[in-house]
């Protein structure tokens, strides 16, 4: 991990997520604040691609419509160009 500025917090597991916890890090040699910050980097970088996703989901519908307005505009125009356009 690099050394960045860090802030100490205290906070409760259940007791089988702490010996899940044991299980995998006693066996690796990680320090439970290793494990711990780990895992929430993980999720915070899940939540982050989540909420991505999700905000592209929405200017990818909001385009919809107006990529549809275009194709008939071109198709007009295209129309008027090449008579035979279809």
């Amino acid at each position: 991990m690099s050394k960045t500025m860090q802030k100490r917090i205290n906070f409760s597991i259940s007791s089988s997520q702490s010996e899940a916890m044991k299980r995998i890090i006693i066996p690796t040699k990680t320090s439970q604040s290793d494990f711990i910050r780990v895992a929430l980097d993980e999720r915070l970088d899940r939540i982050n691609k989540q909420q991505l996703e999700e905000k592209l989901e929405e200017g990818y519908k909001a385009m919809a419509e107006e990529h549809k307005r275009f194709a008939k505009l071109s198709a007009k125009a295209a129309a008027e160009v090449v008579p035979d356009w279809k």
